[in-house]
């Protein structure tokens, strides 16, 4: 039995002795949110009757475009786009390829607080992870990995407050703090269509009629992260607007219900984030929107 296997397993009943004597994670949502619905995206990435789901697609997606973090990225087609762009007929190339999570390799699920706390999560301990599963450092996994835990412990930029929720309890209780209520939305990228496919995924979007915008000016976001279980940067960030923007697609008629956040001041963003690249603008001069990529999420106040 492989090292890898035999943590699995221990990690798996670690969680089932232990959930007696402690909330499970959909139940902990239900204890402390009990009037927030959760998205479907969000329900996928529960343990599977307490048991975890390891590795599978691996995330080194859009998500690290959205960050004030200067590494190389490539943001996926129509990620950004500025606040007057958002109305109602607008058409736009966007990418929503990460959507497609109904296929062979699905994404990680959270541990159980408990299990996710009992193993080591930071670069000092970055060789012993590797170890624990079984990576060589040399593996784009390792990769991944190190850039997610690099990420986690870069100091916030001005006007942000950040975390890295390695399990759905402490996301929800850091949601929960930085927005001093429990009465809470929870906003992500819906996709209305089965058996999607990179082609209807990847196409022109047409801005239809019915755009929401939330109340709060105080948004959480959580960016999933490539790790070996559902790992998210998460943080706070004031001045910005929220709306749920209603798609369509050009050719097959698909429907996309899809998060969007404004950031109205990007003075203090460094130059060289993704975003003043792909529009041409300087930072400060212009609000800018990004579409949230599925399977992350946006929390609001009611």
């Amino acid at each position: 039995m492989s090292k890898l296997i035999l943590l699995f397993l221990l990690v798996a009943q670690f969680a089932e002795t232990s959930i007696g004597s402690a909330f499970s994670p959909s139940s902990y949502w239900k204890s402390v949110l009990p009037n927030t619905f959760m998205p479907d995206a969000l329900q996928s990435l529960l343990p599977e009757d307490t048991r975890p789901r390891y590795g599978g697609k691996w995330v080194v997606d859009s998500g690290i475009c959205l960050i004030n973090y200067i590494i190389i990225c490539r943001p996926p087609k129509g990620l950004f786009l500025l606040e007057k762009d958002l109305k109602p007929s607008m058409t736009m190339d966007i990418s929503f390829l990460a959507a497609n999570i109904n296929s062979e390799q699905k994404l990680p699920t959270f541990l159980p607080r408990q299990a996710a706390e009992a193993l080591p999560f930071s670069t000092s301990s970055f060789p012993t992870i590797l170890r624990r599963f079984s990576l060589s450092p040399h593996s784009p996994q390792a990769s991944a990995m190190k850039v997610t835990l690099d990420l986690c412990e870069s100091p916030a930029i001005k006007g942000e407050t950040r975390f890295c929720a390695t399990s759905l309890e402490s996301m929800v209780d850091f949601a929960t703090t930085q927005l001093g209520t429990n009465n809470l939305r929870v906003l992500s990228t819906l996709v209305h269509q089965e058996n999607k496919t990179e082609q209807q995924l990847d196409q022109s979007y047409v801005v239809r009629p019915g755009i929401v915008k939330m109340e709060s000016q105080v948004a959480v976001a959580c960016h999933l992260m490539s790790y070996p279980y559902a790992v998210f940067y998460c943080h706070k960030t004031m001045d910005t607007k929220s709306f749920v923007v209603p798609l369509m697609a050009e050719e097959g008629g698909s429907r996309v219900d899809a998060a969007v956040v404004c950031h109205d001041d990007t003075s203090h963003w460094d130059p060289r984030h993704a975003s003043f690249k792909v529009l041409g603008v300087e930072p400060g001069t212009a609000s800018i929107c990004h579409f949230l990529p599925p399977n992350h999420f946006l929390w609001v106040s009611k």
